[in-house]
């Protein structure tokens, strides 16, 4: 597969497992977008509010504030900006509050590579 090119846009992964960020920095450097990583959800919505994102990998369970609320805080002052909901807990409940929550997409862990340039690829071109 063609690596996508994101370069020039900004990529905020908020997740809370090392693991699942090495992936994504893996996946995403060679895209040349720019990575920023927090495990907060507070510092996830300050981010948001002074830096120009392009799109946002949610965790929906971290510690302290959850993906769910972290999603509602961001769409008070940003309802554009793309918001992937990703979690290894397959159920439609999950989904449904993810969305509910402002989320704009849903993907479960783990990624599958093409599956998932081709999700981000609708939102960064």
């Amino acid at each position: 597969m063609k690596k996508p090119n994101w370069h020039g846009k900004v990529i905020l992964i908020v997740e809370d497992s090392d693991v699942v960020v090495i992936y994504y920095d893996i996946a995403l450097k060679s895209t040349g977008a720019t990575i920023i990583t927090t495990m907060d959800g507070n510092e996830a919505v300050e981010i948001c509010r002074t830096r120009d994102i392009d799109l946002i990998l949610m965790d929906l369970y971290l510690p302290a504030t959850n993906g769910f609320e972290t999603t509602r805080l961001i769409r008070e002052f940003n309802k554009d900006i793309p918001i992937i909901a990703h979690t290894s807990y397959n159920e439609d409940k999950e989904m449904k509050k993810s969305f509910a929550a402002g989320c704009t997409e849903f993907i479960l862990k783990p990624l599958r590579l093409n599956e998932f340039y081709t999700l981000l690829g609708k939102y960064l071109g």
